[in-house]
């Protein structure tokens, strides 16, 4: 369940917000008590919180007293949140699309951090149109394992290099 707060975190969710939707996934409907109990959230804190999942649209209050709480179903959530940040996102695109950019700015890549090397590695090997070199370990090539087969689909003349044995080749493959 620690996985699924994260996840949930990373939509804007906070830790409390997150802990009481897996709790009225568990056992729904429920009292703002009953919530407060099983997430583990405090008392004085878990309406704050409902009231939050309830304007997002994430959970529904019904009757007075108790008032009792119903989360959305898990697919109804992920349609949800996957409708709400596409919108945004969209909203985004057309906003940046009007900003006056220099783009030689951007000739340079700033990469801290792992996962941020692999996300850079992805979204190039998505964007290549004609060639594709890349020298990497045999840990990068597995988890560029779906960008590289598309990159092949697509026809891209490809040459990659490894210093270790890969359990695939893509194009032209170098690796000891």
């Amino acid at each position: 369940m620690l996985e699924i707060i994260k996840n949930l975190e990373q939509f804007g969710l906070s830790t409390n917000a997150a802990r009481a939707y897996c709790s009225l996934l568990k056992s729904n409907p429920a009292t703002g008590y009953e919530i407060s109990s099983q997430a583990g959230i405090p008392r004085s804190a878990v309406y704050n919180v409902l009231s939050k999942l309830e304007s997002m649209g994430l959970v529904s209050g019904m009757g007075e007293k108790p008032k009792r709480y119903i989360p959305l179903s898990p697919s109804s959530l992920i349609e949800h949140l996957e409708n709400s940040h596409q919108d945004s996102i969209e909203e985004l695109k057309r906003g940046l699309e009007h900003m006056e950019l220099d783009e030689e700015a951007f000739d340079f890549w700033h990469i801290h951090g792992y996962k941020n090397l692999i996300l850079k590695m992805k979204e190039a090997i998505k964007t290549a149109q004609a060639k594709l070199f890349i020298s990497a370990w045999k840990r990068e090539i597995d988890a560029l394992n779906i960008e590289l087969n598309d990159a092949e689909e697509r026809g891209l003349e490809m040459t990659v290099f490894s210093f270790c044995a890969l359990n695939k080749e893509y194009g032209k493959t170098i690796s000891y």
